[in-house]
Formats: structure tokens, sequence, C-alpha cells
């Protein structure tokens, strides 16, 4: 990789000890508008290798867990039958430890399909009790029950005494060392950062245990389902000891390098603590931050991290776990000549076909900004969609790759014009929804089906999963379907129209000609079909058309460049909360949102486009006693686009100290362009806001406060230049709402020319 791309690369991915690279969509561009683009329009001209299937279940991701969750189950029964043979409780107490296998391995504490965490069950729970009550003293016993009953809420002073009561038994007994390890760094863990439970001593006592059984754990991992069972078990549900050992990384290495564990289980964590030491010699801030040293160790350390993944890997090529961390290191300028990321991806598969981080590994090493584009992030996505490997979580990484490249776009929906995605997304809904098995997995299927198959404009699929939901859709969902600038209102309504293909198609029109703003095209469509019964028959159809006919009345009195004020109905139509705090449209247009707690954010937006040319103004009406009043006015909104901008005053960055008025972006904090002015809202404060030609002007009971740049404020497109201007709207919302009610009056808007 060429030295500055390797710049950028060392600028801005803090790779962290055994963490998972960052969610796609989460992150925030570096390259401009037209990169971007030119990478999307690229799309069909890029190809990757097909991703080779496995031809049988055991290079997939259930396997590794059975082996987990048998391995764990050895351990848990090596001792504990024969040290109680004859007890009357030992079939029962052997029962319980065998369901509790899969909670003590961490392989099923998510669903697979879901992503939903699963807890142990309170049956089992109370089993475990029963037999404790009923004479069961054994000191592996008396952990694993306060274990199971923790992992459902914060531990309590019972819980740890019980797990303490027999513990020296424990470490002294016949029990494996890893299940020692285990419980030196669950009840460490229990006295170290549980509220109820801390103790500082107990804490740094059990802290001196660790590193004997850390040993003893390690020197036990020789064999290859010990030594796998020992990775696992530390990176799944271990939470405490992995924290340890990255916290104690000198000691943890002086361990690993005297032990008899298996050379690849050395290579891989030695690999890990290398790459950790090379961002702490980095630090984390951009590269003109990093002297010359901390370069110098940084290359050094990644360079040694690669040396041990690839001898990680040279020794069992049958785990993915030194390949996947290969992808990264390579992505670096640190990987083995010869062997590139796509490469090792391909090692990491074969050892497990569905190990997701390598997915995500080289979807990330495939972005714009370290030498790949979107067209090959959209091509790895296509190729994982082709396995139809439906069994599995690999044909979704196409959306991950979609999702990680709208991320990025300034409008995310130009990716569904692409008709092979739209194929590969119905594709993937129908072939993967018989795979639900419980209540939960078919709700969250079908939900998700209903978005995935909208966005792929199938809209008779979309309409068939809808109406197969036993409760309302899914919020994440929902919230797929408004990234892409489809708010609720609207995909309901088609979805209850398409049934009847002539009505449907005479809403397609109407909506097409809306959205190129011919309105006098729009309007009689629409008129026409608020009159006809299936649409008045069917909530949510007559509520789409009659949001449209609102919204139309609103612009075209907005265009005659009058003040507008809305009437109470277009106002209960058109006012969308974009937050999880909702506002409430009262009687003569006053809007009011009211927060339960402190410091929420909440936004509403007026569903009339009033593009960037215009002028806003409101009366505060809030009580005196709601100390710290709030008011943003949100300019530049456009669904389906990244971005926009809000004049606010009150809130100005995360800390509720900092006070004032500023013109913020989508994030809502100040830079060191747009220092905050000192401001301070009265309840009944009149606020009037001018965006006209690109500078926006705040005045605040008439007094000026600034006049500043509306295009300083957006990351991925330049408001004044985009081709739809007039697709923009307002709303309002600040950073952060004080617990109470705030209520908004006299709002008005008119036309800027």
């Amino acid at each position: 990789m060429k030295p500055p791309l390797l710049t950028a690369f060392f600028a801005l991915l803090p790779l962290l000890l055994f963490a998972e690279l960052p969610e796609m969509g989460d992150d925030g561009p570096d390259e401009g508008n037209g990169v971007m683009r030119d990478g999307l329009a690229l799309r069909n001209d890029v190809s990757v290798p097909p991703i080779q299937v496995p031809k049988d279940d055991e290079r997939l991701q259930r396997s590794f867990r059975t082996r987990q969750t048998k391995w764990v189950e050895a351990q848990l029964l090596a001792d504990f039958p024969t040290r109680n043979v004859g007890s009357p409780w030992l079939a029962d107490s052997v029962a319980v430890l065998r369901e509790a296998a899969p909670y003590l391995s961490g392989e099923i504490y998510k669903n697979e399909q879901t992503g939903e965490k699963i807890y142990p069950p309170a049956s089992l729970i109370a089993r475990g009790k029963a037999i404790s009550a009923a004479g069961c003293d054994d000191p592996l016993f008396n952990l694993i029950v306060p274990f199971l009953e923790s992992s459902q809420s914060s531990r309590t002073p019972e819980q740890m005494a019980l797990a303490e009561r027999r513990l020296p038994d424990l470490l002294k007994g016949g029990d494996s060392p890893h299940l020692k390890l285990f419980a030196c760094g669950w009840v460490w863990g229990g006295r170290y950062d549980h509220r109820a439970t801390k103790d500082p001593a107990k804490r740094d006592a059990m802290a001196n245990e660790i590193p004997r059984y850390l040993q003893a754990a390690l020197d036990a991992s020789v064999t290859p389902e010990d030594s796998l069972g020992f990775y696992q078990f530390i990176h799944r549900n271990q939470g405490y000891v992995l924290f340890y050992i990255k916290w104690k990384e000198a000691e943890t290495t002086a361990i690993l390098n005297k032990s008899k564990a298996a050379s690849w289980l050395k290579d891989t964590l030695l690999g890990q603590f290398a790459r950790n030491t090379a961002w702490k010699l980095r630090g984390s801030g951009y590269a003109n931050t990093v002297t010359e040293e901390g370069w110098k160790g940084f290359y050094s350390n990644l360079a040694k991290a690669g040396r041990h993944f690839s001898a990680a890997w040279k020794a069992n090529p049958g785990v993915p776990f030194a390949a996947e961390d290969m992808i990264a290191v390579t992505m670096g300028g640190a990987g083995v000549d010869g062997i590139d990321e796509r490469e090792w991806f391909d090692r990491a598969i074969t050892a497990c076909f569905d190990y997701m981080p390598a997915y995500e590994s080289l979807l990330w090493a495939y972005r714009p900004r370290w030498g790949g584009s979107h067209a090959l992030m959209l091509a790895f996505g296509k190729a994982c969609a082709n396995t139809r490997r439906y069994d599995t979580d690999v044909p979704t990484r196409l959306y991950k790759a979609v999702g990680a490249v709208g991320s990025e776009l300034a409008d995310r929906s130009v990716l569904h014009d692409d008709p092979e995605i739209c194929r590969l997304t119905v594709e993937i809904e129908k072939a993967t929804i018989p795979y639900a098995k419980s209540d939960a997995e078919v709700h969250y299927a079908l939900s998700y089906g209903t978005c995935n198959a909208f966005l792929a404009r199938d809209y008779a699929l979309a309409a068939s999963y809808y109406k197969q939901l036993k409760g309302p859709i899914r919020p994440q969902a929902e919230n797929a379907l408004a990234s892409y600038g489809i708010p609720p209102f609207e995909w309901r309504g088609r979805l209850a129209m398409q049934a009847d293909s002539a009505i449907f198609s005479d809403l397609q029109r109407a909506e097409t000609a809306y959205r190129k703003g011919e309105r006098a095209s729009a309007l009689p469509i629409y008129q026409r079909l608020l009159q006809l019964p299936t649409t008045t028959s069917q909530v949510d159809a007559a509520t789409l058309v009659r949001h449209r006919l609102a919204a139309i009345a609103v612009e075209q009195r907005f265009a005659k460049g009058d003040w507008v004020r809305l009437t109470d109905e277009e106002s209960k139509l058109l006012w969308i909360t974009d937050t999880g705090i909702p506002w409430n449209a009262q009687a003569e247009g006053v809007l009011s949102v009211r927060n339960d707690k402190n410091w929420v954010a909440s936004r509403v937006i007026l569903d009339a486009r009033v593009g960037l040319d215009f002028e806003l103004r409101a009366r505060l009406d809030n009580p005196a006693e709601l100390a710290g009043s709030q008011f943003g006015g949100v300019i530049g909104y456009w669904p389906g686009h990244t971005g926009f901008a809000t004049a606010v005053c009150g809130v100005t960055e995360a800390t509720p100290t900092k006070r004032g008025a500023a013109l913020v972006k989508f994030g809502y904090d100040t830079s060191e362009k747009n220092p905050p002015v000192a401001l301070e809202l009265k309840p009944d404060s009149a606020v009037r806001i001018r965006s006209h030609r690109g500078q926006v002007t705040l005045l605040v009971d008439e007094k000026e406060i600034f006049t500043r740049n509306l295009d300083e404020c957006f990351d991925r497109r330049i408001p004044t230049l985009d081709s739809g201007k007039e697709q923009h709207r307002f709303g309002f919302g600040s950073r952060q709402f004080r617990k109470g009610e705030s209520r908004l009056k006299d709002i008005e808007f008119r036309l800027l020319k």
C-alpha cells in the first residue's frame, strides 16, 4: 500500500485490542462528493472473485458454537460428578450444569438472527436455587448459580457471598484451570465495578490470583480443542478475564511466552498485544499530531503484529482469528509480500465460512479511503448475496455493503437504482424468512423483509410481509426506511394501496410528480384518489393522500411570498417527529415537546418543502420555572440525504454547561470556526431565522446574534449547490432539553427571493 494511503489509514482507523471493526454506518466521510459519486458510478465496472461456499456444515459458526458448548460442558463435569457421587441431588445438579454450559460459553447469548440477547431462563435459575436449598454446597455449583442469576440484572451481595463462600476450595480442588480462571475473573469483576458489590480489598486479592490461573489455563491449552476452547472462552463471555489481560499486557506477555499453550494461540494473542502497543505509541489523534517516535513505534509494532498473526495462521489454518486480524494489518501496510487483504479473507472463511468479523474487515478495507471504492464494496456485497447460503448471515452482508456505501453518499436512495441490488435483495428476503423459527425470529424477519422489499421496489412482497406481522413493525426496520427519506405514513400508505394496480399506478404518478415539484400535475390525482372508497376505507392510504394535499396547499401559499401560518389540520398532518421524543401539534398552531428526564434531544420537521431561502419566526411559550430554555431551528433538512444545520439557542455542546447560540451541524457541536455566542433565552423570547443565499442570520427579541455560512455545517454535500434545493425542509429542535414541557407558538414562515 502506498505511503499517503497508509498515512490516512493511520490517521483515522484506531483498531483496539481484540475489538471488531466499527459498524460501517457509524463512520464519517473523508472524501469529497465528487470522489464518492465517481466511485458509485463505476460500480458496474468492478468485480470480485466469487466467495467459495463450503460443501458441508463443519466450517460454520454453529459448528464452532457446538464445539465450544461441548468443551465447556466437559470442563464443568470433569470432576463434579466424582466428588459428589452418592449425593441425592447429583442427577439434578448435573442436568443444571449441562443446561448452563451454553450460557457459560457465551455462544448463545445472542439470537443468531435477531441479535437480541438470550438470558438463562428463570426456570433454570429456580432449579439451581432449589438444588442449593436441598443441600448442594459444591463450590463450583455455588459459582454457577449466581452467575446464571446475575446474567439478567446487576449483581447482588448475596450472589457474591454464595460464589465466594467456598471459592478457596474451588481453587484448590480438581476442577479444570479454565474454570478456576473463570471463577477468579468473575469474582474480580464483581468486586471491581458493580455498584452494589464493590470491595477494593477483595478485588485486589482476587487480582493477585488471576496470573496463576491464567498460567495454568494456558498450560492446559495444548490440544486443538483446549486451545480453541480457551480462545473462545475469553473472547465470548469472560469479559473480565479479557479486560484483565489487556490491562496487564506486559505481565500477560511474559506468561504467554513461558506457557505451554499451542503456538497459534500464543501468536494470536501476542499479535493482538503488538497491535495494541502500536496504537498506544501512535496515539489516537490525526496524523499531524503524531511524533516521529510515535510513527516509528507504530510501524515496528504493527509489523511485529503481522509476524505473529501470520505465524499463528500457519500453525493452525483451521481457525479464522489470525487470518481475520491480518486483513487490517495488511491494509495498514504491514502484511506479507504477495498476500493481499482478499487472500487473508479467503483464509479466514476457509476456516469458518460465516465468521462475520472477516466480512466486516474486508468491507472496511474496500472503502475508498483505503484504496478501494464504493464499486468494490458493492461488488463484494453482491458476491456475499450470491453465495446463497441463506442458513447463515453471509448473503445479508449485501445490506452491510449498501449501508456502508450509503453512509458516504449525499443521497443513499440512488443505490436502489441498481436492478441487481434490488433483485438480490428480493432473493435474500424470500429465501431467509423460512429459516425463522421462533415468534421473535419470524417478527424480526417479516419486519426487515417489509423494509428491504420496499427499498427493492417490490411493493407486493413488502405488503405481503407487512400483513403477516402479528404486532408493530420493529422500530429499527422503520428507522431504516426513514434513513432513505421514507417516513411511516408514506410507506404504509403506499402498501395499503398497492393491491389495486390501477389505483396504485395513479398514486405512483402523483408521487413522482410531487417529488419533481410538479404540484399542478399531482394535485388533481391526489384529489381524485381521496374520493375513492379504496382510499377512504383504509386509514394508512387516506393519511398519505391527505398529507400530500396538505403539503401542496402549504407549498402553494409559501410560493406566493406571504407569511404562512398552518391550519390546525395542516399542523397535525405535517409536523413529523424525527427523534424518539415526540412533538405534539396543538390548537392554534402551538407545538409542544415534553421530556420525562433532563437532557434529551428532540427534533420535529415540517414535511413541506421550503428550500433554503426562507424566513422563520416563532415565540417560546415556556413556563418561567423551566430552567434553560431551548430553541433550535433546523435548516436544510432533506429526507434521505445527509446532514442539516441548526441555529441553536441554549446548550451548544454535549456538556449542559456549554450554553449560548450557534449555527451547528447535524451533531449539534460547535467548533473553533463556529464558536458559540453568549445568549440566554427568556421563557417568552421571540426567535427569528433568516436563511438566504447560503447565509443564516439568527435574531432573538429583534437583536441580531450572528450571521454565518450555511454550507460550512455540512460534511457530505453543499446545500446551496444541490440540484434539488427546493426539496429542503425546516424544523425545530436543539441538542438537549430540560425535563418538562417546552412550547412554541406564533410559528410563521415565508419565502425569501
